[in-house]
């Protein structure tokens, strides 16, 4: 996970899990862990792995890309996928999203960026996809 995507996936991993634990710790660093194993459990089906492949982005003679992998968040079943924009500044040729319990990559296209928070926005065709559930704010308990 990049780190630019991480603390808005870590308060969507909040907000998506209200109360995250039924046991009492004994230390703020139990609670922590405990919290973020639960929601981490709660969200694992809605995470997918992204690869991008290509770009157009020439620095010092070479393709400047992404390197790796990077993940995104299933936002609603019909196929949106927020990510981080770190792996597409390069303007990749093509997208490919890993879904949990999807044997094949399914191809997926840029929808819109928001260049202030950098994230992205992709679209992937599918239905039904899993999609965390956001508890009201005012039942969210830590």
């Amino acid at each position: 996970m990049r780190l630019t995507l991480a603390p808005t996936l870590l308060v969507t991993i909040c907000l998506a899990t209200g109360q995250v634990s039924g046991q009492e710790p004994t230390d703020l660093d139990e609670a922590l862990e405990l919290a973020t194993k639960a929601a981490v459990q709660k969200v694992a089906p809605s995470v997918v792995q992204i690869r991008t492949i290509g770009g157009l982005e020439v620095v010092g003679g070479n393709v400047r890309k992404g390197l790796g992998p990077t993940t995104g968040l299933i936002v609603s079943p019909d196929g949106y996928i927020i990510s981080s924009s770190f792996n597409f500044a390069s303007k990749p040729a093509a997208i490919t999203v890993l879904v949990p319990g999807k044997s094949e990559p399914l191809s997926a296209k840029v929808v819109a960026q928001d260049q202030t928070r950098m994230l992205t926005l992709l679209k992937v065709d599918a239905t039904d996809l899993p999609v965390p559930v956001v508890v009201p704010k005012n039942e969210v308990r830590l």
